[in-house]
């Protein structure tokens, strides 16, 4: 399961607040993980992150036609 955060405020999260919310995160997916802040129109600030965590099924998929 991958996880996803976000903050709208009235300024960017600290880069130490962001790494804090990727190690609570890490159990959600530890194969990437990622993030952006960016001012919006109105004067707040938005802060996304994520851990993703790569599903690969080793099963066997048979298609019949």
């Amino acid at each position: 399961m991958c996880g996803i955060f976000g903050y709208l405020g009235p300024g960017p999260l600290a880069p130490p607040v962001i790494a804090s919310v990727h190690a609570l995160q890490q159990h959600r997916g530890p194969d990437d993980k990622g993030s952006w802040s960016g001012a919006m129109r109105s004067g707040l600030w938005l802060t996304m992150a994520f851990q993703r965590l790569a599903i690969i099924d080793h099963g066997k998929i048979v298609f019949k036609q």
